[in-house]
């Protein structure tokens, strides 16, 4: 199994679909053995199989009626059923929440009676209860496949994961986007009209920690940038003419993805080069790259790479980025709380450290920075540097948070030290 999953499934499978497969088999199994062995049902045994259909007769009802309770509006890209819903009247949920709840309660009571006193062919009972669940759940996890698989119009999955490129459209073509998807985190977004396609979206925004960074920096001209993680390729579309952004990622599918359908890469004015391999041993094997900025956002569906957060992956960084420049880390996360970990290293480096918090829709308007819209995504951005007359800036001194003392008791991390159990939020 082991085997299968790690070798084979990423090039059978566009997604784990082995979990649908072990779930379908399983309970296969267990009807062939119901089927073979007579004996293998005991009393005690049946009375718990009877527990168990309980419930999940109860389980069920549940989820249904909260379903049938909640705001179908709010349930947008949500489940088969949340979406069926949506259509359904007041009336004709209340009657469905009704029916719910009666179907679970003759369930109960027939259970009860079954549980008390066994039938007397057991055998062929449950050899049918089996074949009938079997058959439900095969056509619950055939609409949860369908389900997967709506509106996508790209899906890839190696090593590194599950790649997914989504397409929506609310019926205008101005509004129609792509987005990349790696599990369930949201890896860019770009517009598919040619008018809107150079638009900068996600977690980029004019008004995010990197956005005012690359805008308020003194120097303007022939920007040398490094990128660790491409993503869609957003944030060269900050690039102008005599910019160089080199970029570091270690997915093959990502930058095949990147160069189509996406389009930032090509509509950049920037020169651009792509280094494929791991980002930290890319670097620590080149020359001082002499970077005014270096990007770190490399996170693949909320997970730390851990290696590139330590101490002695910020001296390589250090090594590669001019005195005066800058580095940028993406910490958002909705598990972890990283902002004292990258503090840490900056205080043991000598770098001054700002934290930037955008909302979602823009934020930061107060200080007139970018324009709000549903593409923008909230952003948790660090800014280190040693430039004084950069980080004293009012656009980026202002928008930083106050300084945070949740990191007064979290060790430095470094390549013989991390503990992610220390900064769970």
């Amino acid at each position: 199994g082991g085997l299968f999953v790690a070798l084979v499934a990423p090039h059978v499978f566009s997604d784990y679909y082995e979990l649908h497969l072990s779930l379908g088999l399983t309970v296969l199994l267990l009807l062939i053995v119901s089927a073979k062995d007579r004996a293998a049902l005991t009393d005690e045994r049946w009375r718990l199989l009877c527990a168990l259909l309980a419930c999940a007769a109860i389980v069920a009802a549940g989820w249904a009626t909260v379903a049938a309770m909640g705001d179908w509006s709010a349930q947008r890209g949500g489940s088969y059923l949340a979406r069926a819903l949506q259509e359904l009247s007041l009336t004709q949920v209340a009657r469905l929440r009704w029916l719910t709840w009666g179907t679970t309660g003759l369930l109960l009571v027939i259970g009860f009676i079954v549980y008390w006193r066994r039938p007397r062919d057991g055998h062929r009972l449950t050899c049918g209860l089996f074949g009938v669940g079997g058959l439900v759940l095969t056509a619950a996890l055939a609409l949860h496949v369908r389900d997967s698989v709506r509106d996508s119009i790209l899906r890839m999955r190696n090593f590194y994961g599950v790649l997914s490129v989504l397409k929506y459209s609310d019926g205008t073509p101005d509004s129609d986007y792509h987005v990349l998807q790696h599990g369930r985190i949201t890896h860019g977004l770009q517009f598919i009209a040619p008018h809107r396609a150079g638009a900068i979206t996600s977690y980029f925004g004019a008004s995010t920690g990197l956005g005012l960074s690359l805008r308020h920096f003194p120097r303007q001209q022939s920007k040398r940038v490094g990128l660790l993680g491409l993503g869609v390729g957003t944030v060269t579309a900050y690039g102008n003419p005599g910019d160089y952004y080199r970029i570091y990622e270690i997915n093959p599918q990502v930058k095949q993805i990147a160069d189509a359908p996406f389009t930032y890469l090509a509509r950049s004015q920037a020169k651009i080069e792509v280094v494929m391999g791991d980002a930290r041993l890319s670097m620590e094997n080149e020359p001082s790259q002499e970077f005014d900025f270096l990007i770190m956002d490399a996170f693949s569906s909320d997970a730390v790479p851990v290696h590139l957060l330590t101490r002695e992956a910020f001296e390589i960084y250090q090594r590669h980025v001019k005195p005066d420049g800058v580095i940028l880390v993406n910490i958002s996360n909705r598990y972890l709380n990283l902002r004292p970990v990258v503090e840490n290293a900056a205080r043991t480096l000598g770098y001054r450290a700002y934290h930037v918090e955008s909302t979602d829709g823009g934020g930061n308007e107060d200080y007139g920075e970018g324009d709000a819209g549903w593409w923008l995504y909230g952003a948790s951005w660090m800014v280190l540097s040693r430039n004084t007359a950069f980080m004293e800036r009012s656009a980026v001194r202002y928008a930083a948070s106050p300084p945070s003392p949740d990191g007064a008791d979290i060790p430095l991390w470094t390549d013989d030290y991390t503990s992610m159990f220390r900064i769970l939020q």
